[in-house]
């Protein structure tokens, strides 16, 4: 969605330089630039529409789920009741809070032996 706002934007000011095509295909002929930006502003918008219909709440959900990328940073109120304390022995665990911050993986963090 950021990067939508962020096409918008340049659009907006008329440098639709994020759209190689549209800026070769606007500086290459004479054509009504305002009614084509405001096309492709449209259609943003659209997209965006879109995005929203089949993925709401996108950002909402990804805080709420930030024990998942880091299960030492807890917030009481973002996890379900029966994965508490799993997650309890899990995040005062020095041991894998030392292997959590050495590896870069996420997915081979979760799958390592010991974690409840």
């Amino acid at each position: 969605m950021k990067k939508i706002d962020i096409w918008k934007a340049a659009c907006a000011v008329g440098e639709p330089g994020c759209f190689p095509q549209l800026t070769s295909y606007l500086f290459d002929g004479a054509f009504d630039r305002t009614a084509i930006m405001k096309t492709v502003d449209t259609h943003l918008d659209k997209l965006k529409d879109e995005f929203h219909s089949y993925f709401p709440n996108t950002e909402e959900m990804s805080t709420s789920l930030n024990w998942i990328r880091n299960p030492f940073v807890v917030q009481s109120a973002s996890i379900p009741d029966r994965l508490w304390e799993s997650l309890a022995d899990v995040s005062t665990d020095e041991g894998l809070k030392m292997k959590f911050s050495a590896t870069t993986s996420l997915s081979s963090a979760w799958c390592w032996e010991g974690i409840p």
